[in-house]
């Protein structure tokens, strides 16, 4: 009984280091430049004159 009585207690806390804890994934520099060439592409030919940027979410 006694047993159960911690795991449920330091349950929670376990719970709650897994939702600190995520994964991303990341483009190669070559893909981020397709995809930005694309959409001016894209823009330029539907009559917008617009400026592309690609930049990266994680900062070290």
């Amino acid at each position: 009984m006694r047993k159960i009585l911690l795991l449920l207690a330091f349950a929670p806390i376990a719970a709650q280091a897994q939702q600190g804890t995520f994964t991303t994934k990341s483009m190669t520099p070559e893909i981020a430049l397709n995809a930005a060439r694309a959409a001016l592409e894209h823009c330029r030919k539907t009559g917008y004159q617009v400026s592309v940027a690609v930049v990266d979410a994680i900062e070290f």
